[in-house]
């Protein structure tokens, strides 16, 4: 396994995760920072690694490449890796922009490469309980989904340029925590197939808060609301059925209301307790040939968060950022 981008989301998920997920063993570390991938060598416990500033097609010939570098610089990195590596496992976005997906997406399939985003959502295990309750029909016929995530300000990176990286994208809060709650209607109510924003407010031309609809293919709505300037964090999503509500945090507890009744369903939570769940799911997925889908709804969550930061009201804070 080749990891390119040594910065915070490795530190947090991905070391500890691979840490102790079994079938993975880290060969090389890419990043500009000599620091950053020392950093990560020693949360890996991996002192014997090729340390390199740039990816080559030589390192990551035929290698499980994971790409967590900042988003702005994603496209031109997946255009050298991905006619090489065996899979390419990819934080969010899997591409910035629509019209860089053609380019990966037939690079990939001409190399019969491995296109595997990072949804880590669906790895939380509350969050999959909940789905395999929608899925099974306990909550009887869906009537509504909301997602709703709060948080203080954007996530710091550790990349020295621009640790805050993310603040410098229009589509900001949304763009960033948004995403998440458009692949999460997508494995839990259905496809979805269009978004309109209701409300939002942008910071310097940047959206730190936005209340969207999403639309889907089986007709059930899911409501949005994200935001980077919230007094507190606060994550939640809930599911309404014809004969249970259930709701869920990032504190790991499933709350089920039906007949009368409430029920708390305790279960782990945390990044590397979802982030070893899905390099499980990229152990199986690499031994099989390669299957697009998710890679395919990653580009539409792309054209879909286009549409909605296009669409979006331009009501400015007066408060710089």
């Amino acid at each position: 396994m080749v990891i390119i981008g040594c910065g915070r989301i490795v530190e947090l998920a991905h070391g500890p995760a691979l840490r102790r997920a079994a079938g993975f063993g880290v060969t090389a570390l890419v990043d500009p920072s000599a620091e950053r991938r020392a950093a990560v060598a020693a949360l890996l416990g991996a002192q014997d690694v090729v340390h390199a500033e740039e990816p080559s097609p030589d390192l990551v010939r035929d290698a499980v490449v994971v790409l967590a570098s900042p988003s702005p610089l994603r496209s031109e990195l997946m255009g050298r890796v991905v006619s090489h590596a065996r899979a390419v496992v990819v934080e969010k976005p899997l591409v910035s922009r629509t019209e860089d997906a053609p380019e990966v997406l037939e690079g990939a399939y001409s190399a019969d490469t491995h296109l595997v985003p990072v949804h880590n959502w669906l790895y939380d295990p509350a969050v999959a309980e909940l789905g395999a309750r929608v899925a099974s029909g306990w909550l009887g016929e869906l009537r509504s989904m909301s997602y709703y995530h709060h948080t203080t300000g954007p996530f710091a990176g550790a990349w020295a340029h621009r640790p805050l990286w993310r603040a410098d994208d229009p589509g900001g809060c949304l763009a960033d925590l948004g995403y998440h709650a458009c692949y999460l209607v997508g494995a839990v109510v259905g496809r979805p197939t269009g978004i309109e924003v209701s409300a939002s407010t942008r910071t310097a031309g940047v959206l730190t808060s936005a209340r969207v609809v999403l639309r889907t293919a089986t007709g059930v709505d899911c409501r949005v609301a994200v935001s980077w300037s919230a007094a507190r964090p606060e994550f939640r999503i809930r599911v309404v059925g014809s004969r249970a509500t259930a709701e869920v945090g990032d504190d790991g507890v499933l709350t089920l209301h039906r007949d009368g009744r409430t029920d708390e369903l305790r279960h782990p939570a945390g990044f590397p307790v979802a982030y070893r769940r899905f390099y499980h799911d990229v152990a199986d997925r690499v031994r099989h040939a390669p299957d697009y889908c998710d890679a395919t709804a990653a580009v539409l969550i792309t054209r879909l968060m286009e549409e909605a930061i296009a669409g979006a009201p331009r009501r400015e804070e007066r408060s710089a950022r």
